[in-house]
């Protein structure tokens, strides 16, 4: 895994979405200091490919992810193997609010530059500010 970009990919959209690692460890069912350890590849500490998933899963439940290109640009920097999603998997919650196309063109290419959008956590305001 080149485990500092995904590393600092995963911190990036965890900080524009608000969750901390912390919180992502939890939700994907690992104590935080065994995640941290996988992250930064001590001894001999890797993320699964489930792992992998969950996390990406999670992201996209959170909403941190914006785009499936850039679900797509994750699994090549987890580098964990041969892991996708299936058609299934695409097709539901949280994964379907991903649209498809500029992501069959990926597919095709191999080559992608994925584009952020900024995301937060706050509520919507219940009333006009005026």
């Amino acid at each position: 895994m080149n485990g500092r970009i995904f590393r600092d990919s995963l911190r990036e959209y965890l900080r524009n979405s608000g969750y901390s690692q912390q919180e992502l460890a939890d939700a994907i069912g690992l104590h935080p200091k065994v995640l941290s350890r996988k992250l930064h590849s001590n001894g001999n500490a890797h993320l699964t490919q489930l792992e992998v998933k969950r996390i990406i899963t999670k992201l996209a439940e959170w909403y941190a992810i914006p785009t499936r290109d850039e679900v797509l640009s994750l699994f090549e920097l987890a580098q964990v193997g041969p892991i996708s999603f299936s058609t299934d998997e695409w097709q539901t919650p949280p994964l379907s609010q991903f649209t498809t196309e500029h992501a069959q063109s990926i597919l095709s290419n191999g080559s992608s530059a994925p584009m952020r959008s900024q995301r937060h956590n706050l509520p919507a305001p219940t009333t006009g500010l005026i």
